[in-house]
């Protein structure tokens, strides 16, 4: 079911996005990195009303040090150029399918531990 809805999700958190505005143009490896393991489980949360009932949205942000403003301004910035949603989607994509074929899976879900490791530190 999740594997259906992950293009779903994706489409729906751009669209519930795209109307924010922010001034952060350049972003770096990293950062570009940590945003879509930030994108990947709000998806992955956003769709299992278990897990989003454990892991609001602001957990995910505070386990990987960034803020609720600090993710709009990403927002804005791939809205400027529509482009760099495409490579962006494709990473958050792996993410997703490597976080469900992880034989732990379960405990690496968002709002468990292996969530917050994996945000602070992602896989290269």
């Amino acid at each position: 079911m999740l594997e259906m809805m992950k293009p779903l999700l994706a489409a729906i958190l751009l669209v519930t996005l795209s109307s924010c505005r922010g001034t952060n143009r350049d972003a770096t490896s990293g950062d570009e990195e940590k945003f879509a393991r930030v994108y990947a489980m709000l998806v992955m949360v956003s769709s299992d009303p278990q897990m989003a009932s454990r892991t609001p949205p602001e957990q995910i942000l505070a386990d990987a040090g960034m803020t609720r403003e600090e993710f709009r301004r990403t927002v804005a910035d791939y809205n400027r150029d529509p482009q760099r949603w495409g490579s962006l989607i494709v990473k958050v994509q792996k993410i997703i399918d490597e976080e469900i074929a992880r034989p732990d899976s379960n405990s690496s879900m968002p709002g468990d531990a292996g969530a917050t490791q994996s945000l602070k530190q992602p896989s290269q």
